[in-house]
């Protein structure tokens, strides 16, 4: 069996098979293994989560830059002339769209358009 190709067979697959935002949102909740429960919690407390965030991100991407592995894939991503910084602000927006806990179509178009960036630079979801 041929390999699929994201940029084209995975969407069209999706929209063929009329796959809603809903059922998307649930397999990625389930991947994570979120309950109705762990979401409920997470829009009652988004404003925490994202208390610290902006440190975080300094933590977290001063440890992506020490290892070999991330350090290329950012150096690549800076030389093609895109800013470490508005990459984690959007990154940031992101968490907070995420923490929102929102299932629809929406929010499922959202994690599909960031699933092929991350494919497109070859990231593996490791």
């Amino acid at each position: 069996m041929d390999k699929i190709r994201f940029e084209d067979d995975i969407a069209n697959s999706i929209s063929s098979t009329n796959i809603t935002g809903q059922i998307i949102n649930k397999k990625f909740n389930a991947f994570l293994q979120l309950t109705d429960d762990d979401i409920q919690l997470t829009k009652h407390y988004h404003h925490h989560f994202l208390q610290g965030a902006a440190c975080f991100s300094k933590i977290f991407y001063d440890y992506l830059l020490s290892s070999p592995a991330t350090a290329a894939i950012l150096q690549d991503y800076q030389s093609r002339g895109n800013s470490i910084s508005m990459l984690v602000e959007s990154q940031l927006q992101h968490l907070s769209t995420f923490l929102d806990a929102n299932i629809n179509d929406e929010s499922a178009s959202h994690l599909m358009h960031i699933g092929k960036i991350h494919y497109q630079a070859k990231i593996a979801p490791e």
